[in-house]
């Protein structure tokens, strides 16, 4: 993919070691030449997202997705510490909760 404008701009930032492992692995994922393709090219979108604010569905649908994934772990952490406090859940229990029969019906 050739370089259409020359860049004679240079832009530095500090990342963590673990946000550069993220970048790393998400710029693998995404098929950018390097780390630094994928930053531009992200840091980019977000500018070009002022400009149309409401028309960047797909940052919307990442930051949906993201919320979506962290809501998911917090109820799952919340069921496992609902099963440790109630106990095991009893078969009766279980196929009355999930419209089946029992031997007591």
């Amino acid at each position: 993919m050739p370089v259409l404008k020359p860049r004679s701009m240079l832009v530095t930032f500090r990342v963590s070691a673990e946000e550069h492992e993220e970048l790393t692995q998400s710029s693998v994922k995404s098929g950018a030449r390097s780390v630094a393709d994928f930053v531009r090219a992200a840091a980019l979108q977000k500018a070009e997202a002022f400009h149309f604010p409401g028309g960047n569905l797909g940052g919307d649908l990442i930051t949906l997705s993201k919320g979506l994934r962290e809501l998911d772990a917090i109820l799952g952490e919340t069921r496992h510490r609902i099963r440790n406090v109630l106990g095991p859940v009893r078969r009766e229990t279980q196929n009355a909760t999930h419209g089946g029969s029992t031997e007591h019906e």
